[in-house]
């Protein structure tokens, strides 16, 4: 009897350090063949009010100095975040981004609601597959980082209403993303992303759409009314074809717009007459237009 106790008072004393700990002990999973052993992420982390937290999100970073986040949950609270899969949890704040305390590697992000809407980080090697993102996001920002993935693996985000890449390494097709038709803001600048505009004519409720300095080009479709769109597409190297039929698709779709359109720097100047006639055409409607000036 009394060693049954004493085993009943030690599995106390355990359970009493995992509330204490914030985590319960992790699984260690062999992958055959691999090189390293793999940890899985914790069934929860638990905070110092005895909340329970959910795996969401597992990614990984190869930076060699430190990360940032800023995240939010289903109910736009704060998440925990497991930098290293060794229990090296920190709460993110959800007003500011939150610099890791150590150098992360498997990065796992925990929430309360078993979602996550809101990612936003500036300073990360993230690298992530279609596997790794959570499809209850709204809201994804990146940039300033050398991030890396295809972003085709976002082709499932529906919910999606922010998204931006800004100075990264990934790259891909925006055909992927025709079928985000929730996005308002959608920016690619100084990123490797290929593609059609055309693609994107689904894209209905957009209000910002920026894909300067890319390898994004237009050849000609029916485009959605987007007097509500500021476009930036400058730097992109398109030749007067393409200008020209960005330029007449975008009239033929306006009716009236106090928004710019930018087609400069390294785009090639809309012909004469036909490109400057869709630029005279456009401002008249309202809009700023900038665009090479001819030689």
């Amino acid at each position: 009897m009394k060693r049954y106790i004493f085993l009943a008072m030690l599995l106390a004393l355990f359970s009493l350090a995992i509330a204490q700990t914030g985590y319960i002990v992790p699984r260690v999973m062999i992958n055959p063949g691999a090189p390293k052993v793999q940890i899985e992420p914790y069934a929860y982390v638990v905070d110092g009010e005895g909340n329970k937290y959910y795996p969401v999100m597992t990614i990984n970073d190869s930076t060699t100095t430190t990360s940032t986040l800023l995240l939010k949950d289903g109910n736009e609270e704060a998440c925990i975040v497991d930098w290293t899969g060794n229990g090296d949890l920190q709460v993110i704040s959800t007003t500011a981004e939150t610099e890791s305390p150590v150098i992360p590697s498997v990065v796992t992000i925990y929430s309360q609601t078993r979602t996550l809407t809101y990612f936003r980080s500036e300073n990360n090697n993230f690298y992530w597959t279609d596997a790794d993102v959570p499809l209850s996001l709204t809201y994804l920002d990146i940039h300033g980082s050398d991030s890396y993935g295809d972003i085709s693996s976002l082709s499932g985000l529906t919910k999606l209403t922010y998204l931006s890449f800004y100075s990264t390494a990934v790259t891909g097709d925006i055909s992927s993303l025709s079928g985000l038709t929730k996005l308002t803001y959608l920016n690619f600048t100084y990123i490797n992303v290929t593609g059609d505009i055309s693609s994107l004519s689904g894209l209905t409720e957009l209000t910002y759409l920026r894909f300067h300095n890319t390898g994004i080009t237009y050849t000609s479709t029916t485009l959605p009314n987007w007097d509500n769109c500021e476009i930036y597409g400058q730097n992109c190297n398109w030749t007067e074809t393409m200008v020209d039929a960005f330029l007449a698709d975008l009239d033929a779709s306006s009716v009236s717009s106090t928004k710019s359109v930018r087609l400069d720097g390294t785009n090639a100047p809309p012909s004469d007459p036909a490109g400057l006639a869709s630029v005279a055409s456009l401002e008249a409607k309202g809009w700023t237009v900038t665009v090479t000036a001819q030689p």
